[in-house]
């Protein structure tokens, strides 16, 4: 069961209501760390899928391959990695306050 609801009834403990509300905050940042690494893997797959086209339009347009001799295993292993190989870049909202 992923989601519990607690109904109030002068029963309920108030550890109780206590105990759910922070497991409804720490489910929270749990969601949103695992949609931060999906964005990045996304990205990440993107800028593998991008480098191979650029790779093969280039080599189209010069008639000349050697740069795919680097490019190609890049691009594959971006787009075919599990783990985060493009790393140290943030895309969140910035604050207006500044």
């Amino acid at each position: 069961m992923k989601h519990a609801e607690i109904i109030y009834t002068d029963t309920t403990s108030k550890e109780a209501v206590g105990s759910y509300i922070e497991q409804r905050i720490c489910q929270r940042g749990c969601d949103e760390r695992r949609k931060r690494r999906q964005r990045g893997r996304l990205i990440q797959k993107s800028c593998g899928v991008l480098l191979i086209v650029l790779t093969i339009m280039e080599a189209m347009l010069e008639q000349d391959a050697t740069i795919s001799i680097i490019t190609v295993p890049i691009g594959l292993c971006l787009l075919f990695s599990r783990e985060m190989i493009i790393t140290g870049f943030s895309i969140e909202k910035r604050k207006r306050g500044r």
